[in-house]
């Protein structure tokens, strides 16, 4: 039993996705996995404002203080080239390098104008962000706060911003910059170890609008444009992955929870 469950944490890395659901059971929450482990890459100097961040301090007042304001051209469909890919073989098809810039968009464009959560869910007197939850779950704890689960569409924007970058924080890829990039942890339970930071513990990992740790740190969960009782899983979490703003995790079901998965909230701006 210890070797296929080693078995099953090496594959998921691997693989850049979460265990099947029939294990999801085995990814669940712990007492001692929620706990702060020593970052492995330094944070980097913090970014000095842009002229997004100016604009952000006007119209704050739009938004709760926990919320910033995601507005202006959606693209639905961009074009985000691959230039040169990290990794070969397997990882081909997940990890890009460096993405050609600028980004085109196929198709029209969309307004958007709405709030999302600064940072990952944390639960009340927590650290690290909230995991092991169900997107239902995730959708009780918004509501109860007067918001709600971010759509998939709202989530790509407030990442990439109107730019359409791949990465929250631009073109080419840094590991330096994200909780991304860390290898899998097994505990002596030989179950997966939680390599999740607090909100913050990397200043430079914030998209165009000011939403920080869109890519890496937890994957979360979103709900479907498609399908309304459908979850999407966006942003990976700390493995070696994808972790771009476009990727999507559509495996699991909403009933689905894992040490590596929490969430964020949106909400309507105020007009």
């Amino acid at each position: 039993m210890r070797a296929a469950a080693l078995w099953l944490a090496a594959s998921a890395w691997l693989l850049g996705c979460d265990t099947s659901p029939a294990t999801a059971s085995r990814l669940t929450l712990t007492p001692n996995e929620n706990k702060r482990p020593t970052p492995l890459n330094p944070a980097p100097s913090p970014v000095a404002p842009s002229q997004a961040d100016v604009k952000r301090d006007v119209t704050s007042s739009a938004c709760p203080n926990d919320m910033v304001l995601a507005e202006g051209n959606y693209c639905p469909n961009p074009t985000q080239k691959c230039l040169k890919w990290l990794d070969k073989g397997h990882y081909r098809h997940w990890r890009c390098a460096e993405y050609e810039e600028p980004a085109t968009c196929v198709g029209k464009k969309s307004s958007q104008r709405f709030c999302i959560d600064r940072d990952e869910y944390v639960a009340p007197g927590g650290s690290v962000p909230l995991t092991g939850r169900t997107m239902l779950d995730a959708e009780r704890i918004c509501k109860a706060a007067g918001k709600r689960l971010c759509l998939e569409s709202e989530w790509n924007f407030a990442c990439e911003g109107e730019q359409m970058r791949p990465y929250s924080y631009g073109f080419a890829r840094d590991s330096s910059i994200c909780n991304a990039d860390k290898p899998p942890r097994v505990g002596t339970d030989s179950l997966l170890v939680s390599l999740a930071l607090p909100p913050g513990s990397f200043p430079g990992c914030q998209s165009p609008f000011g939403v920080r740790d869109m890519t890496g740190n937890v994957e979360e969960w979103v709900r479907s444009d498609r399908r309304a009782t459908r979850g999407v899983m966006k942003g990976s979490y700390w493995i070696p992955t994808r972790n771009n703003c476009r990727a999507g995790q559509r495996i699991h079901g909403p009933l689905y929870s894992g040490i590596e998965l929490g969430f964020r909230c949106c909400a309507d701006a105020t007009k």
